[in-house]
């Protein structure tokens, strides 16, 4: 049963939830209105259901998404979404699902939602792919809605930047647009696709880091485990881990 659009109410949640009990009770009971989160993840996990149920879950509230999305056709988001129970067809023609297009029309869709997304053709700038977020999601401004979002993926801003420094810079815009606005961004990295240095600078720069990775249970199974590696101003979560299995790119918990 897809959920309709509804309309924000004037107070919300401190906290900002993926919508799975056990993922949010390792969080403390959610993500702090506020904060960026860092996902990482490796080859062997993929860490896009994550991400996918953070933001159907938004959309399932009184949240307005954003998703700045340079690996993946839109396409994609309504098969996963539609899976979730969610037709993010209609929050898109309501604003309350928004585009930042990275692409170039390597797909050959960005007719068809173009009138609903903002436009981002060069993601090397820090500074142009922040505006161009701040820009999708203009119509929240001043009206005490919730707002989460996405960067898919980090890593390909990593690998278009023409140095370290602008994806440092690109964070920090980040970090400081969220805290003020009291907004959500996770932000996906591929970790082992880049300087492990790297991925430690950016952990400490942003106020969360969750790792998604693969692993063998007792029972041979291999599954996805989801561990804090932190939390600011939480240490107390910081190694909480939980477990799941993947299916059609529905995340369930996994009890052994």
């Amino acid at each position: 049963m897809f959920s309709t659009p509804s309309q924000p109410t004037r107070s919300f949640s401190s906290l900002v939830t993926f919508g799975i009990p056990q993922l949010d009770q390792s969080l403390g009971g959610g993500i702090e209105r506020g904060s960026v989160f860092v996902i990482e993840d490796t080859l062997a996990a993929d860490a896009q259901p994550f991400v996918s149920q953070f933001l159907v879950q938004g959309l399932k509230t009184t949240d307005y998404v954003y998703v700045m999305n340079t690996d993946l056709p839109y396409e994609y988001y309504e098969e996963n979404f539609k899976r979730l129970g969610v037709n993010p067809d209609m929050h898109v023609r309501t604003g309350r699902l928004k585009f930042v297009d990275a692409f170039s029309n390597p797909y050959g869709y960005e007719a068809k939602i173009a009138e609903y997304s903002e436009p981002l053709r060069d993601i090397s700038s820090s500074r142009d792919a922040n505006e161009a977020i701040r820009r999708a999601m203009l119509h929240t401004r001043g009206q005490n809605i919730g707002v989460r979002g996405a960067v898919l993926t980090m890593s390909s801003i990593i690998h278009a930047a023409e140095s370290i420094r602008h994806v440092f810079s690109f964070v920090r815009q980040r970090l400081a647009a969220d805290h003020y606005e009291k907004w959500v961004s996770l932000l996906l990295i591929h970790a082992d696709a880049h300087d492990p240095m790297l991925i430690r600078s950016i952990e400490h720069l942003v106020d969360g880091v969750l790792r998604v990775s693969q692993t063998k249970r007792e029972t041979g199974e291999q599954v996805i485990m989801a561990e804090v590696v932190h939390v600011r101003g939480k240490p107390e979560l910081t190694g909480n881990t939980t477990y799941y299995t993947v299916n059609g790119g529905i995340l369930s918990p996994y009890n052994q």
